[in-house]
């Protein structure tokens, strides 16, 4: 049976287009990864048994260490919070890394991903950018998640954060883990920087407290070379505000469908979030790979926070009829401060 999935992957029926063998010419595809990494997880368990999965997992091996184009060094995950939890449960990237002989914690993303979470995710709100992303509680997943990242990077803030969860983690792999186990000691986030930048994938976190979850008050920006493919909706530099367990500056719709009539004329658009429109017309383009923002400035202090966020490239941009992103300079600079006091 495996055997035969592994074939209708490398040769799906017409119509089928998030298959593994299409992650090879797009990478940034979303949902082929993860058949992908569904498959490969059983092909290590038969390694040696089948000629048909043993070529599968050879051919794709080496983009289960890339963990998606969407994750570079910094730990973030760049195509949605909600996206994020999903991939980030599959539990590959462990089985790929024991089958080749190699040491998990030396891979950046997974060993930064901590912060990612610890910084992005808490009891009573999360970050909203991306497809289903409201910024509702999400601490099953989260407890499962610091108990993973805790492990693999053996980070005392993630320990701390995991413990300080008060409810049983999701998903069936949270008793993996506790086997492995961890000797890290659990370490109140009293010296870590209440604001964080993750560069790579163009976000920015700033909190005024990471410990008391219901007095504390977050703002989350994004300015992303992502922009606005996949997942992601046309949001750079956009910000969304919580406070006290609250959303109050939201990135407002809800998923209905992907690119739904509503999905396209609202929830993903930019007049939804945050984040500018010019006479109505000028905006970020949708599902564009040519949206892309950056961060180009961020500071942290006991005082203050602050980063700036460049979408120029972005507002010079619109997609037509056929979806093509097409050039038209409208605009001599976009820029965004936020300064957190």
């Amino acid at each position: 049976m495996l055997a035969a999935r592994a074939i209708y992957e490398e040769t799906p029926p017409a119509g089928l287009n998030d298959s593994p063998y299409q992650v090879i010419e797009n990478p940034y595809m979303s949902h082929g990864w993860g058949h992908l990494r569904a498959v490969l997880s059983a092909a290590f368990v038969i390694s040696g048994e089948n000629e048909t999965t043993d070529a599968f997992m050879l051919k794709y091996l080496p983009y289960v260490f890339g963990c998606q184009q969407w994750c570079y060094e910094d730990g973030a995950f760049a195509n949605g919070f909600a996206y994020s939890t999903y991939f980030s449960e599959h539990r590959t990237v462990e089985y790929a890394t024991k089958f080749v002989g190699g040491d998990i914690d030396k891979t950046a993303n997974l060993k930064n991903k901590w912060k990612y979470y610890f910084y992005t995710a808490f009891n009573n709100n999360t970050m909203e950018f991306g497809d289903e992303s409201y910024g509702g509680d999400a601490s099953a997943a989260v407890k499962f998640l610091m108990k993973r990242y805790a492990y693999i990077s053996d980070s005392p803030y993630a320990k701390w954060k995991y413990e300080s969860i008060d409810i049983p983690a999701s998903t069936a792999y949270a008793g993996y883990y506790d086997a492995l186990g961890s000797d890290v000691l659990a370490k109140a986030p009293l010296d870590l920087p209440k604001s964080h930048l993750f560069n790579d994938a163009g976000y920015v976190a700033m909190h005024s407290d990471l410990i008391d979850d219901e007095n504390r008050i977050s703002l989350y920006f994004r300015s992303s070379v992502f922009g606005s493919r996949s997942h992601n909706h046309a949001d750079n530099n956009s910000f969304h505000i919580q406070a006290f367990g609250q959303r109050l500056a939201i990135d407002s719709g809800y998923f209905d469908g992907y690119m739904s009539t509503y999905d396209v004329g609202y929830a993903r658009n930019t007049h939804a979030h945050n984040a500018i429109t010019i006479n109505g017309v000028i905006r970020n383009p949708l599902r564009s790979v040519a949206s892309s923002g950056k961060i180009t400035n961020f500071i942290t202090s006991d005082s203050f926070d602050l980063t700036t966020g460049d979408a120029t490239e972005v507002y010079n941009y619109y997609e037509n009829n056929n979806g093509y992103s097409i050039y038209d300079k409208k605009l001599d600079k976009a820029i965004r401060h936020i300064i957190y006091l």
